[in-house]
């Protein structure tokens, strides 16, 4: 007979201290909303890039103050040997919802370090109360990878973590970066170049139209630049002109190192180089034109398109 309210004793404490526990519970969570970074341009790779928004950090800190800190606490790139430095991720304060902004860190981009030291981004904020969640939400920027990184995929782990006076609470985030291969070309001057072939001995010996166009590549991978006519033979024009004249009329010469190309319809070697930007040796040079009708092309206009093609190597 004194067993049972002895039992009905313990089994009502421990309902008692099960609820006060989650009572003084804090939480914390990241969401991520959008931390892949796709960098398939010299424009991604030579200047900053901006994800509005990119994650949420979800607080409840109930009746305290706490602090926020981040850092990279682990990286998986392939292929494996790259090494890019120093770390290319920022992230920055946008906006919160619920609370005031008292303590977190504003008006900066904050850097991530390796572990075990750690970037703040917010110091004693304010006490959110028992129902409401702190959601602060960030932007993530990528700064300028340059033309060394090559084509892969490259993660970095990283650790936000929310401090107390109490509790500490550790949560992950991964931010991926899928490089792709980047080739750019430009051409300089952006005009056509044009014959005018008047007399007997440039008709026989051709005429020349020296240093006519700069070319500058920009690559992540080492390259070939090749070119065509658009057509195999030249558009022709004029009661006299003669239809059907193949573009191997035309010549593309490249000086240093020597390359000349008699143009035809299909992609022929121009040029090569390495990957970097258009200041690395061999990524910048120029070309002539040379023209030669010879007797069989009748008095009239040719005209074709040259196409410059940028292949990777090898």
């Amino acid at each position: 007979m004194i067993s049972t309210p002895f039992k009905y004793c313990l089994l009502q404490l421990f309902s008692l201290g099960v609820s006060l526990s989650c009572l003084n519970a804090q939480t914390f969570t990241v969401t991520p909303v959008n931390t892949t970074f796709v960098v398939n341009s010299s424009t991604i790779l030579e200047g900053n890039t901006t994800k509005s928004l990119a994650f949420k950090l979800n607080a409840v800190s109930r009746n305290r103050t706490y602090s926020i800190y981040v850092q990279l606490t682990s990286i998986n790139f392939t292929p494996s040997s790259t090494v890019i430095s120093p770390m290319p991720l920022l992230v920055k304060f946008n906006k919160i919802t619920n609370v005031t902004t008292t303590g977190y860190v504003q008006n900066s981009n904050i850097s991530i370090p390796m572990t075990p030291v750690t970037s703040t981004l917010a110091q004693n904020a304010t006490a959110t109360g028992n129902s409401t969640t702190a959601i602060s939400e960030y932007d993530l920027i990528l700064q300028p990878l340059g033309y060394n990184v090559p084509p892969g995929t490259y993660i970095y782990n990283l650790n936000f973590r929310y401090v107390d006076n109490s509790t500490t609470i550790n949560r992950p985030m991964a931010v991926t970066l899928t490089v792709s291969n980047v080739l750019n070309l430009t051409i300089s001057p952006a005009t056509e170049a044009s014959f005018s072939i008047g007399n007997s001995t440039l008709i026989t010996n051709g005429q020349t139209i020296s240093n006519a166009y700069t070319l500058q590549v920009k690559s992540n991978v080492a390259w070939q630049c090749r070119v065509k006519s658009v057509a195999a033979t030249f558009a022709n024009s004029g009661t006299s002109s003669t239809a059907n004249v193949f573009t191997s009329k035309l010549q593309v010469i490249k000086a240093s190192p020597a390359a000349t190309v008699t143009v035809s319809g299909s992609d022929q070697f121009l040029a090569s180089g390495s990957k970097g930007n258009a200041g690395v040796s061999g990524n910048t040079f120029t070309i002539s034109l040379k023209a030669t009708p010879g007797f069989t092309m009748g008095p009239g206009s040719y005209t074709t398109s040259l196409i410059y093609t940028l292949f990777t190597f090898p």
